[in-house]
């Protein structure tokens, strides 16, 4: 199977070939972040590189003389939290703003006084990571004046529709649009009154994500697009009660099971339906910046391009420097201040605000991949803080994607959480290290 894995910073394309993860190609996309809080990309740019990356991939599966025919189905994983606008007609972007992108936070102060509702209807409160306050920052700051032929929506809904002139999304993209409401997993139309937003954007349909959103009839591979999911969400199969699943990259999402919503913490939905049509929801967690922080320590010329786990290898503190990611505070330092305390500050600091944000989650397991999650130093300082087991796994997020895509066709989703199952899950898509608290 191929599995499209379309990140913040980059997309990458796999091949699974019996399970096993064979193929990759990762491609970079350009990054437009002039001024404090801006963080935009090119739509086009994107989709021109998941074309790149699959033709990368055909080449490398036809260099060993493989045939293509063997990749049946294709899955997506994508970031979310993204506001797109585009012209259905010409088929050209008009603007593109991540998740990360901050300039919106005034526009969220401004509806403050609506939280409480605005909370009871998406599980989430007022966040600049929701697409309709990107919106309004932008609506604002342009004067832009919606037209008919254009859709707004999120990044997932503009790949598809260029895929395959579908204009559709999915729970698990849709209810971080703050347009969604997850009791009626639908679009809420006080919602759209609230925040005078055009109701013909309403029709974009929501669909499941485990259908046929359409079949590649270019390119090398002529094979359906069957899965669709948040990046997130997409390594969040399998995970059972009290187990947490991190994704990190830039920042860091954290994902556990819930039951039911819970107005003391951010609930979003995982947007995959089980065979009875149910949408399983989780609570989630969220920090803005994580291994952003080390590629920040090099871009100042604190640490150099040295593997972090080798800046740590004689080092076992920070030697008092004290780092608090959520506030952007590093002090503490001295002139007695290695470079590697530096590192080892803020991967503690890190650590210490994963556990405050999980920290109500009893006799908790967490599963991590990527980001700073590649150092062993920092899997050990978690799972010692945290005071329980870390397992760290390669590529969780394309993983979990081909792994849905499998398992959709088969089975009910509470099956994903029997143990057996999950044991030969872990075995067969190879959980590579475990931490002890």
């Amino acid at each position: 199977m191929l599995v499209i894995d379309q990140g913040s910073k980059s997309t990458s394309v796999y091949a699974f070939i019996d399970q096993k993860l064979k193929y990759k190609k990762k491609v970079n996309h350009t990054i437009l972040s002039e001024c404090p809080g801006q963080f935009e990309f090119d739509p086009e740019e994107i989709f021109c590189h998941i074309n790149l990356g699959i033709a990368d991939v055909a080449k490398q599966m036809i260099h060993d003389k493989l045939d293509l025919k063997c990749i049946k189905s294709c899955s997506l994983a994508i970031q979310r939290n993204s506001m797109v606008i585009f012209d259905r007609q010409t088929e050209m972007s008009i603007c593109g703003i991540s998740w990360a992108d901050t300039r919106c936070q005034d526009i969220v102060n401004d509806y403050k006084c609506n939280n409480q509702i605005f909370q009871q209807k998406t599980g989430a409160n007022m966040s600049y990571l929701q697409t309709i306050f990107k919106y309004k920052w932008w609506q604002k700051q342009t004067g832009y004046k919606y037209s008919k032929n254009h859709i707004i929506g999120t990044l997932d809904t503009y790949l598809l529709f260029r895929m395959f002139g579908r204009i559709v999304t999915e729970p698990s993209m849709a209810c971080h649009t703050g347009l969604y409401n997850i009791n009626t997993n639908y679009w809420d139309p006080e919602l759209f009154q609230l925040f005078d937003f055009p109701t013909e954007t309403s029709h974009i349909e929501l669909v499941q994500s485990n259908q046929v959103f359409g079949r590649f009839t270019t390119g090398p591979f002529k094979i359906p697009l069957n899965f669709v999911i948040g990046d997130a969400q997409a390594g969040f199969f399998v995970n059972k009660p009290n187990e947490v699943k991190i994704s990190m990259g830039y920042g860091a999402f954290m994902l556990s099971q819930c039951q039911h919503t819970n107005s003391s913490q951010t609930v979003v939905t995982t947007g995959y339906y089980d065979n009875k049509y149910q949408i399983i929801k989780a609570y989630e967690s969220f920090i803005p910046v994580t291994t952003g922080y080390i590629d920040w320590l090099r871009k100042i010329h604190i640490l150099d391009d040295t593997p972090i786990d080798l800046i740590l290898v004689d080092v076992d503190s920070s030697n008092g420097i004290i780092f608090v990611p959520s506030q952007g505070i590093l002090t503490g330092a001295s002139f007695s201040s290695l470079p590697g305390h530096f590192a080892f500050a803020v991967l503690q600091g890190i650590a210490l605000e994963i556990n405050d944000k999980i920290g109500l989650i009893k006799d908790k397991t967490i599963r991590i991949s990527g980001g700073v999650s590649r150092s062993n130093k920092f899997c050990q300082i978690l799972a010692d803080i945290c005071e329980c087991e870390v397992i760290r796994e390669q590529q969780m997020t394309a993983r979990g994607c081909a792994y849905g895509l499998q398992a959709r066709f088969s089975a009910h989703i509470d099956r994903f959480q029997q143990v057996n199952l999950q044991n030969e899950i872990i075995e067969r898509w190879n959980a590579i290290k475990i931490y002890g608290k």
